[in-house]
């Protein structure tokens, strides 16, 4: 045991707050032993217990609080139009948010053990306000198994003159409880934890700023007078006690001699104990230590699954008791509906990384176990029509059925209903036609993404346009989106190009009949980095070439003012309908692509153009036009005549849809005979 605890230790007993040994024990309170009375106020002295309790209190105050109903099919419903909604998700009462709301009365339930707050009714019955109360200033006991709230303060219209408060007029929340009435305070019940854990702190300042251990000792050849002796050494004192007196020159006198004294190894081992004082205050109030920024044990392989335990094993209790409360003591008062509850929205904080996330969602929907608008929710996004229809996939069958469809029987000694995949000769249309449904998809949620880079990529060009000349402008150009502006794409489309791709190609492998392995995977994943890669600079280059244009032509027609004004304008053009029309064709264009790399994994060497039904004429000229692998539909510069004998001409060549822009065709797998 050090020597700063040892003497902490060797004090006695003193009796907290005047009550008497039997009253604190029977009040929950324990013996002081240093001597340092602990408190809700004092303990917050300590960085640990203010950062539990912060992060207690804010991460549960950050989760909304949302009302619920069943509708008469029984499904839940988000009861917005319900009185108690505005109450929980708006405004609690005039002067507080509900983050703030929830915060006081989380704070106080953790420092306290109890929580309390004023129910205030509105004139058509229901609470219209929740005020929170002083735990220090009530007086809350049981009288006949019937609560008794006394609280100090003066309430307006509350409480009587006697401080008296209906037990309807009041919102209880305690924590670990004797009685099931009064929680237990966890400042209290750790008192000789925090005790100890001030005295460290105090210590540790003394240590450092005062000089508490001393670093030398003058020794002098010759009996001293006491008066000699303390005139030395308050002489000392004043010349060299103290951090910023610790390096002035020694002059000694009469024979004297200085000799050092080191730090005693017990007194040295105060930062160890103040180590270990925090990872027990973390315990009392359980939290992790990587979440008061004590990350010696955490890692990056494990820091993520040890926030989600603090979702689960730290905040969830305090969760359903606050929900299970609410609705004893607000939403299930007599008269009040019964079919209406309060729930805490916790399914982000338990969500893990975004690549796991996406995973799991495409097993669920692939499989039928959820619909595309249910992931959608679970992501915060809007549903579309047609999203709540349950997907299977299309090849998979059962052997009966398949060998009924073929005139066989299947093998009575088999004893198993085994799935069996077709080979058919040529990828049917409705495949292609499920596929341009997955790319329409992609590109709602591509649009998305993109609205962001377009947003960082015009809020970026605006403020080095307005600072900058033309002439550093374009020097400035090239670099943003030679690198920052490729990134920025990259970075927002990485996840969902990359599942994109695993969804495409694993749709294309399964209608042809073949099996999905690790290495086709591989082979995608890596096409998906190419692709991602072209996307991102051709994104970029293409802004670039579009602004150095404007600047060359609209600044020689009409000077540098003008060139400026239409630089502006196009930025202004992108703002508002650039990730529509790029998220679309990056969706249809990334597709198709990893169907051919898709077909050609499997040893697909020729494909057809698949128009849709209601596709233009130019591409309904491309409709069925077989070609291999690798090569081109239409050439670099090359036209597509349609039936009526007018031309397009394309640009660039076409391995694979789309012609143009708003294409949504497809290709079909064809098998050589």
């Amino acid at each position: 045991m050090s020597g700063f605890i040892r003497q902490a230790f060797e004090k006695r007993a003193r009796v907290v707050s005047g009550l008497t040994l039997e009253e604190a024990f029977r009040h929950g309170a324990q013996q002081s032993i240093t001597g340092r009375h602990v408190s809700a106020e004092t303990s917050l002295q300590v960085a640990t217990v203010y950062r539990c309790v912060r992060v207690l209190s804010d991460n549960i105050a950050q989760l909304p609080l949302k009302i619920y109903r069943r509708d008469s099919a029984g499904q839940r419903q988000e009861a917005r139009d319900h009185p108690l909604w505005r109450l929980f998700h708006k405004r609690p009462n005039r002067l507080m948010t509900p983050f703030v709301w929830k915060q006081t009365l989380f704070s106080s339930l953790f420092l306290r053990g109890n929580g309390f707050g004023e129910i205030e009714y509105g004139g058509d019955g229901w609470p219209a306000a929740i005020w929170p109360l002083q735990a220090d200033g009530m007086n809350a006991r049981l009288e006949r198994r019937q609560p008794v709230y006394q609280y100090s303060a003066s309430i307006e219209d509350a409480a009587g003159s006697n401080g008296l408060l209906p037990d309807y007029r009041v919102h209880h929340v305690r924590s670990l409880s004797n009685d099931g009435f009064l929680g237990r305070s966890v400042v209290r019940q750790a008192m000789h934890t925090l005790e100890l854990a001030l005295v460290a702190e105090e210590f540790g300042a003394r240590f450092f700023g005062q000089g508490a251990t001393p670093g030398v000792a003058l020794m002098h050849p010759d009996a001293l007078s006491t008066e000699a002796l303390e005139r030395i050494r308050k002489s000392w004192d004043e010349r060299h006690g103290g951090v910023g007196k610790s390096h002035r020159t020694a002059v000694l006198e009469e024979g004297m001699t200085v000799e050092k004294i080191g730090i005693p190894p017990e007194e040295a081992q105060f930062l160890e104990t103040r180590r270990f004082q925090s990872l027990e205050i973390c315990r009392w109030f359980g939290v992790p230590p990587h979440m008061v920024y004590d990350l010696e044990r955490a890692t990056f392989s494990n820091i993520e699954h040890q926030s989600i335990a603090f979702v689960q094993d730290s905040l969830m209790p305090w969760i359903v008791n606050h929900e299970e409360q609410i609705q004893m003591d607000i939403v299930e008062r007599e008269g009040y509906e019964s079919d209406v509850w309060v729930e805490y929205q916790v399914d982000s904080r338990l969500r893990g990384d975004t690549l796991s996330r996406y995973r799991v969602y495409q097993i669920g929907v692939m499989y039928g176990l959820l619909s595309r608008n249910e992931v959608r929710a679970k992501e915060n996004n809007p549903a579309y029509d047609g999203g709540d229809e349950m997907l299977m996939p299309a090849n998979l069958r059962p052997m009966k059925q398949v060998l009924a469809e073929q005139g066989e029987e299947p093998d009575a000694g088999d004893g198993e209903t085994r799935e069996v995949r077709n080979r058919p000769s040529e990828q049917r249309q409705d495949d292609v036609q499920e596929l341009r449904d997955l790319w329409a998809q992609a590109a709602e949620l591509l649009q998305e993404r993109l609205e962001g880079v377009v947003a960082f990529e015009t809020a970026a060009m605006l403020e080095a346009l307005e600072g900058k000349s033309l002439t550093e402008f374009v020097r400035w150009l090239s670099g943003f989106c030679g690198e920052q502006l490729p990134q920025a794409f990259a970075e927002a489309l990485a996840l969902p190009i990359e599942e994109l791709a695993a969804w495409t190609a694993s749709m294309v492998v399964e209608s042809l009949g073949e099996e999905w392995t690790t290495e086709i995977a591989g082979r995608i994943q890596e096409h998906a980095a190419e692709v991602l890669e072209a996307e991102a600079n051709g994104y970029a280059a293409s802004h670039r070439r579009q602004l150095e244009a404007l600047l060359r032509d609209e600044g020689a027609a009409e000077g540098e003012e003008a060139a400026r004004i239409a630089v502006e304008e196009r930025l202004l053009e992108w703002d508002n309908n650039e990730a529509q029309k790029r998220g679309r064709k990056a969706a249809f264009e990334s597709g198709n692509a990893f169907s051919v790399a898709a077909m050609a994994a499997v040893g697909i060497s020729m494909i057809a153009w698949a128009a849709r039904g209601d596709a233009c004429k130019y591409c309904r000229a491309l409709d069925g036009k077989t070609v291999a692998i690798g090569e081109d539909f239409v050439g670099a510069g090359g036209t597509v005549t349609s039936e009526d004998g007018e031309t397009l001409q394309v640009s660039g060549r076409r391995g694979h849809p789309p012609l143009h822009g708003g294409c949504d065709c497809g290709v079909r797998a064809v098998r050589e005979s």
